[in-house]
């Protein structure tokens, strides 16, 4: 699973601050599309094949033969579920090789994706639909976020003790993923909440740097 967080400010134990923030979840997929320069969209001939390796409301993870400079803008084609494709813009974030010739591309939507568009592109029941996320850090602070859109390998509810680890990326840093260990996990009608610790928690300082490189102001 993945998120994208950003900068919480310090909070007491007594007093706890709760930090706003949206978060988009990546969702790994199986999915081929075909993606081109955006100055060529519409031309058959300036189409290259791709792997969807994940997506997410926010972006999109493409593996393809050809290479793409950072900054680049992109012309997405995706297939969606009720038959029909559906092409969405993008920029070129983080580009890597891979051992097979091939090249990984993250890419970031020039406008994120509607829940509605979203949900076209995948099977719903992939999707847990605005969860509140609390992490509760060694320093009694809570990194309190809303994840829009959450992957799940299992069913929801997740039970006490289960490991989870969330996934994402900015756009001026590589991917990184981060584990978790949930506390509880409930829903009640509409409202659902994730609340989860660090199973291993790391240094005073090695959170502090860790949240500032994650987590963005909304």
């Amino acid at each position: 699973m993945a998120t994208q967080l950003a900068k919480p400010k310090a909070a007491s134990r007594a007093t706890k601050r709760r930090k706003e923030c949206r978060v988009y979840e990546r969702i790994s997929c199986d999915l081929v599309g075909s993606c081109q320069p955006a100055s060529a969209h519409g031309s058959e001939e300036a189409k290259w094949p791709a792997a969807i390796r994940n997506i997410g409301q926010g972006g999109v993870c493409l593996v393809l033969k050809r290479r793409y400079e950072r900054g680049a803008g992109l012309a997405i084609e995706l297939p969606s579920s009720d038959g029909q494709k559906a092409t969405f813009f993008a920029k070129v974030i983080y580009v890597r090789a891979q051992p097979d010739g091939q090249w990984v591309l993250g890419c970031q939507f020039v406008s994120p994706l509607s829940e509605e568009e979203l949900g076209k592109l995948l099977p719903a029941d992939k999707i847990v639909l605005e969860v509140r996320f609390q992490l509760l850090t060694p320093l009694g602070t809570m990194v309190d976020c809303l994840i829009k859109d959450l992957q799940l390998g299992q069913r929801w509810p997740l039970a006490p003790g289960t490991i989870v680890t969330l996934r994402g990326g900015t756009s001026t840093d590589s991917p990184w993923s981060l584990k978790v260990e949930v506390i509880r996990c409930s829903q009640q009608e509409k409202r659902r909440t994730l609340q989860c610790r660090l199973p291993n928690p790391p240094s005073a300082g090695d959170v502090l740097r860790a949240l500032s490189v994650l987590v963005e102001d909304e």
